[in-house]
């Protein structure tokens, strides 16, 4: 028999080690901590634990319940005692649904009704707080093979808490929130809430598998029509498959140096500029891991076209000032100007002051060769920084296509999620629009799959990856 243990329940994390240290390293989203394999999720609150060692003959699964898939252990007094111990630990995830309201029926078992045909997720989060177990024995061991009873496995552990579970509908509009989605590269999936439902008491249980039984892989939520399928590239069809083939990127090596910035982005059409491959990554995915890789690839021709801009425009100004503006002035004469020598006074304005000296207000240019020279540097120095704004600023923010602050390293990793993110799309479309069979070679489980069931002491959802 396989150890039993809660710390199957949840996937170790990935520690991934950067490349070469290069000016830009995004870090990946933290995945959801779901569920492992051979869990059984209870959809409605159970106070005891008279589950606890049954024997299950096989999974439960298409509609099958854990009455008619269980038994009472005709060994299970040979299990070890019953020990109670603490068990402090949260599982949260998010799985998604078969298009068309495929998964109805399975909802219905968690009272997940309400537009339940809608329904394209199903997210579920468990606070523990204790657990009870009965662990396989030597005895155990030698008296179901004897017998020929240890079946599939059988219930080692019940996991004691509160939990949570919803359908939800995938909507990036106001009103979604982020729901954590290990399947998703994103590590997140919004979508809008439809029903929400808290149970209490024995919320989730472990089976053992016996020794020289392969895991059995079941369907999300017990229905094989309610399963997601994971389609690969070349079962894509259609109008999906042109949109993947035309959308897809890939990381090409070049001989360009250093060796790590040694590549270009490619999609069918050819080249294209990190910050392209930023912006479609983000428009995919939702993520904004690359929002730090996706900046201006000339920012000293940028900023001189901005500070040309300013310098040349004040110079204008100050020109058209000196050249054009007609301040007033008060002129003294010692006797009276004759009207034609003073074209640029108002001679009504003659006064006779002190009875010695005459005043007249005149309006004159202040300096209009000095205000001509101004202007016509400044517009040289405007059209410049113009020209530099628009060339770096607009026309050339992104830069060439080998421009890179992304490592080869960090560009592959993100092309590949950025692939997986364009084959998940193309996937629900292609199974709109195509009946998937109930069997099919083809078929890929998901990281991990749930199965509801329901017996007259007992219901729960059984999960493996």
């Amino acid at each position: 028999m396989r150890a039993p243990g809660w710390a199957i329940l949840a996937p170790l994390p990935l520690m991934m080690a950067c490349g070469a240290v290069g000016p830009f390293h995004p870090l990946a989203p933290v995945a959801s901590s779901a569920l492992g394999p051979s869990t059984i999720l209870i959809p409605r609150s159970v106070d005891d634990d008279a589950l606890l060692g049954r024997v299950l003959l096989d999974v439960p699964e298409n509609g099958h319940t854990l009455e008619e898939v269980s038994r009472p252990n005709e060994c299970g007094d040979k299990l070890g005692e019953k020990k109670e111990q603490p068990l402090v630990r949260a599982f949260e995830d998010t799985e998604e649904l078969a298009p068309g309201g495929k998964a109805r029926g399975a909802l219905g078992m968690f009272g997940l009704e309400e537009n339940a045909e809608a329904a394209t997720h199903f997210y579920y989060k468990l606070d523990l707080e204790r657990q009870v177990t009965r662990a396989a024995t030597p005895e155990y061991l030698a008296c179901c093979k004897d017998k020929g009873t240890c079946g599939y496995g059988f219930i080692s552990a019940l996991a004691y808490g509160t939990g949570v579970y919803a359908s939800a509908v995938e909507n990036s509009v106001e009103g979604s929130v982020g729901l954590p989605a290990t399947a998703e590269t994103r590590g997140f999936v919004k979508a809008k809430i439809l029903q929400k439902r808290y149970i209490y008491g024995y919320v989730a249980a472990l089976v053992t598998v016996a020794d020289g039984v392969q895991a059995k892989s079941v369907s999300v939520l017990g229905d094989q029509a309610a399963a997601k399928v994971d389609l690969t590239e070349h079962d894509l069809t259609g109008p999906a498959k042109d949109r993947f083939d035309a959308q897809t990127i890939q990381v090409v090596a070049n001989n360009r140096s250093p060796a790590e910035f040694a590549y270009v982005f490619r999609d069918s059409q050819g080249e294209i500029s990190e910050n392209e491959f930023a912006r479609r990554y983000e428009a995919l995915t939702g993520s904004t891991e690359l929002r730090g890789a996706k900046r201006n690839r000339n920012p000293v021709w940028l900023d001189y076209g901005i500070a040309a801009s300013i310098v040349g425009a004040s110079l204008i100004g100050i020109g058209a000032y000196l050249a054009l503006a007609t301040p007033t002035s008060t002129e003294a004469f010692a006797t009276p100007p004759a009207a034609s020598a003073v074209p640029n006074c108002n001679y009504s304005s003659l006064l006779l002051v002190a009875g010695t000296v005459y005043e007249l207000q005149c309006t004159s240019r202040i300096n209009p060769g000095l205000g001509t020279g101004l202007g016509i540097t400044g517009g040289v120095i405007l059209g410049s920084g113009l020209v530099s704004f628009v060339t770096f600023g607009i026309l050339g923010y992104d830069g060439s296509k080998a421009d890179h602050v992304l490592s080869k390293a960090d560009a592959e990793r993100y092309a590949a999620q950025y692939k997986r993110a364009l084959l998940h799309q193309a996937t629900r479309e292609t199974l709109t629009t195509q009946r998937q069979p109930s069997e099919s070679g083809w078929l890929s489980p998901t990281p991990f799959r749930i199965l509801p069931v329901v017996s007259p002491g007992f219901t729960g959802l059984v999960g493996q990856f």
